[in-house]
């Protein structure tokens, strides 16, 4: 609700003051790649984007709007945005709930900061591909702490899915951010070993895990690397 309000006022400030629906320089691109009409846009003849995924998503949206006959703007995919963030903050609660079991006054508390995320606002009340980013990394960390908190193969099993899920669809929308998934999985990995005393079974992976690195060594300092050169190429480009 809040996303779907301040996109309201969004767009109103964006006509009144620059003429245009969308003011930001990536919500214009994305809105002009889409077509209100057959031909649609397809994997095919889409020209290249960084965020081929979301702009199928987008055509999407359009194509159903246009069997429906409403009218064509920027509001039908700004919708869908919010609806995005809003499943987000939903996989963010439950991801609480399995934490802190149904204890009401922090589940709101989740809740609530997450409706109040300038950032989030952003991303659900504009034509922004990280509405998808967003919901993506909610459930890689709700699979991983499932596992942290119960831990089984079936629920290592299931985060092991979604995080190849989420490498997947990041790929097509936001390349930079796949870096992101090593680091929650070496944060996950400390947090299970350190939960308990050390055992047979944890010995083992102790010394799987060494071995692991010793061979993957070079591999992990390139990781490494491409990491440390993604994030001060995009804070170049931003600056």
């Amino acid at each position: 609700s809040i996303c779907v309000f301040v996109g309201g006022i969004a767009q109103l400030y964006s006509l009144y003051t620059f003429d245009n629906l969308q003011s930001t320089v990536d919500a214009i691109t994305y809105f002009e790649m889409l077509s209100p009409e057959p031909p649609f846009v397809t994997f095919d003849n889409m020209a290249r984007v960084n965020a081929p995924l979301a702009i199928i998503i987008w055509q999407t949206i359009y194509r159903v709007a246009w069997l429906f006959g409403f009218k064509y703007g920027p509001y039908s995919a700004v919708l869908f945005n919010a609806l995005i963030m809003g499943l987000s903050a939903s996989i963010t609660v439950q991801t609480g709930r399995i934490l802190f079991g149904n204890h009401r006054w922090r589940l709101r508390r989740i809740g609530l900061l997450f409706a109040l995320c300038g950032m989030f606002i952003l991303f659900g009340a504009t034509l922004l591909r990280d509405c998808f980013t967003t919901f993506f990394n909610a459930l890689v960390l709700l699979g991983i702490v499932r596992w942290l908190v119960i831990p089984s193969l079936r629920n290592f099993l299931f985060a092991a899915v979604l995080t190849a899920i989420s490498v997947f669809a990041l790929a097509y929308l936001r390349f930079d951010s796949i870096f992101l998934f090593g680091f929650y999985w070496l944060l996950s990995f400390l947090a299970w070993f350190f939960k308990q005393r050390i055992n047979s079974t944890r010995l083992v992976f102790i010394l799987s895990a060494v071995l692991v690195l010793v061979v993957s060594s070079s591999y992990l300092l390139l990781y490494a690397k491409s990491f440390r050169d993604v994030q001060t190429g995009g804070m170049d480009r931003y600056r």
